[in-house]
């Protein structure tokens, strides 16, 4: 059985990953916060922590803590989905807006929820890896400097050649971002959701070896809990 602490982890990655709009609400409705408050309306709301008793919300715009108990409190964290989604009808009801009308879609985000691995750490590259970035890095430097290169057959490739390269690189990073990031609960926009996209838009295949064993670790672990 997993602990309370896993637990808590999954529901604060699910809820970041999945469910802002709700925690905006949970905010507006609980913290009696207008829609118009800068921490509502000019930036995301992420899920800090959760226990059995209250919710810690923050404006990362602002950084400002909010707690939202739970009244009654919970049993225990495997009541959470009920209770989240209660508060987000009632925040629904309440401030006069649509309610949720797929509960499939509801019971899917919860098997989602439900994933053990949650990623919070990078894992730097092998030598090998540092010494392609770098043969990479130079490329991508001769080609913002490209119009300035003598005129040859070395010029001739890279004009031939870097649009292609780059829109391989951006889509290596977006897909990172899709299939992976996203995927097990790194906070687009954070610092650790930074470092993992653009060294895989350097690296490329790499970064998506690196990921893939953190993740296999990682389910390691969680399978002795």
């Amino acid at each position: 059985m997993a602990s309370d602490d896993a637990r808590s982890a999954r529901i604060v990655a699910h809820m970041n990953a999945e469910h802002q709009a709700s925690l905006a609400l949970y905010l507006r409705r609980f913290a009696h916060l207008p829609a118009t408050h800068p921490d509502v309306c000019s930036s995301p709301v992420n899920m800090a922590s959760i226990s059995t008793s209250a919710m810690t919300l923050v404006a990362t715009g602002s950084s400002r803590e909010y707690v939202v108990p739970f009244n009654p409190p919970l049993a225990s964290l495997a009541d959470a989905r009920v209770r989240l989604v209660a508060m987000d009808e009632e925040c629904r009801q309440v401030l006069r807006l649509p309610q949720k009308q797929q509960q499939q879609q509801q019971d899917n985000d919860m098997q989602h929820a439900s994933h053990p691995v949650v990623i919070r750490e990078f894992l730097p590259p092998s030598a090998i890896e540092l010494l392609l970035w770098s043969a990479v890095g130079v490329m991508m430097l001769l080609m913002l400097y490209l119009p300035w290169l003598p005129d040859g057959w070395f010029k001739t490739i890279l004009a031939t050649i870097w649009r292609p390269v780059l829109a391989i690189h951006v889509a290596e990073a977006v897909w990172m971002h899709y299939s992976r990031l996203h995927r097990y609960g790194v906070p687009a926009g954070s610092g650790l959701w930074w470092i993992w996209t653009v060294t895989t838009f350097v690296g490329g295949y790499g970064g998506f070896r690196r990921f893939d064993r953190l993740v296999a670790r990682e389910t390691s672990k969680t399978k002795k809990l």
